[in-house]
């Protein structure tokens, strides 16, 4: 991940026009600012122009968490300590590994490489801080092309003007119904995200309420998102689906695995749940929504290749399960 103190704030000379629910306001901040920016509150001391600032601090660290948690198995972090900052990337790095920006930048050596082992969620980590020479640097590199004649001809020539087609006027605008039904998606769209991540690591025994605070904490889900996944698993904590889990053993959560497809290719996937009963395997993927006609036969091929692949494995016999879930229902697929 390079460039660790690149900050993505909106700049003080810019205008932010948005919306809040509670208290229902139309809120302006930046280089204009409305009254119900300064003098309306989302707490005794935190102003609505506030709100802005939130929002861009909650985006920076789901970027974060998405970047970091594509690793496969190391993460590469670029960044100059001397131009150090409790900013961006750098200001979600620092926090991970317990202290601030300048904390975090006296650890760098003047030369060569430093491993120290650092406690990161209970775990110590080796991390590595190594400080390499930049080359290059002040000299300027031309590349010309390879058709020199070409190269001389374009450089003769003269510039041609830049001449950009006026976009079409957008005419039709969305009805406010529409608009309404829009964001209702939206909202139901970051909490299905939600529970099927608690889903994936909850063992369908103990209270799932801190698994669901932490993994709230680490997407960023705002509190209705939160609330409205608390009231489904009371729901789904019932279903017997999850005590056929909660009974069984787990043989793996968000398993990695890669196999050869019907095309010859090798693949990577990552299934949601294996569990073991009775002598055999079953593969359990979870899926959002309802198990309509136009996309059922896709999940069945994809989870049976899923099976074929555990089977070879280990040789056990393998079934599957397509468990659709959401937040209005579910129903479960045997495949």
């Amino acid at each position: 991940l390079p460039d660790l103190a690149f900050a993505s704030n909106a700049s003080s000379d810019s205008v932010q026009l948005y919306t809040v629910e509670e208290p229902r306001s139309l809120v302006l901040a930046g280089r204009a600012e409305s009254f119900s920016a300064n003098f309306r509150f989302i707490a005794p001391d935190k102003p609505l122009k506030k709100v802005a600032s939130q929002r861009e601090d909650a985006e920076m660290r789901r970027l974060f968490y998405v970047a970091v948690t594509r690793a496969m198995t190391d993460v590469v972090f670029v960044a100059d300590p001397a131009h150090a900052r409790n900013v961006g990337f750098w200001k979600c790095v620092a926090e991970v590994m317990g202290g601030k920006g300048k904390d975090l930048a006296e650890k760098w050596p003047a030369e060569g490489r430093e491993v120290h082992t650092l406690t990161i969620g209970g775990v110590d980590v080796p991390v590595a801080f190594e400080t390499v020479a930049v080359r290059g640097a002040g000299t300027r590199t031309r590349r010309r092309l390879h058709d020199a004649d070409v190269e001389a001809a374009l450089a003769a020539s003269p510039i041609v003007p830049l001449e950009l087609e006026a976009p079409a006027e957008v005419s039709a605008r969305l009805h406010p119904r529409d608009v309404a039904a829009q964001r209702s998606g939206s909202r139901n769209r970051a909490a299905g995200i939600l529970l099927h991540r608690v889903l994936e690591l909850w063992d369908g025994r103990g209270d799932p309420d801190a698994l669901l605070q932490r993994l709230a904490s680490e997407a960023a889900a705002d509190p209705d998102a939160v609330l409205r996944v608390r009231q489904r698993l009371a729901t789904v904590r019932r279903s017997p689906m999850l005590a056929r889990i909660a009974a069984a053993e787990t043989v793996g959560r968000e398993l990695p695995i890669r196999f050869v497809d019907t095309d010859g290719r090798v693949v990577e996937r990552r299934i949601d749940r294996v569990i073991r009963e009775d002598g055999h395997d079953l593969v359990i993927d979870y899926k959002s929504g309802t198990a309509s006609a136009s996309r059922l036969d896709d999940d069945r091929e994809q989870v049976a290749r899923y099976c074929a692949a555990i089977a070879k494995m280990t040789g056990r016999p393998c079934q599957g399960v397509l468990w659709y879930v959401d937040l209005d229902g579910e129903q479960v697929v045997p495949v």
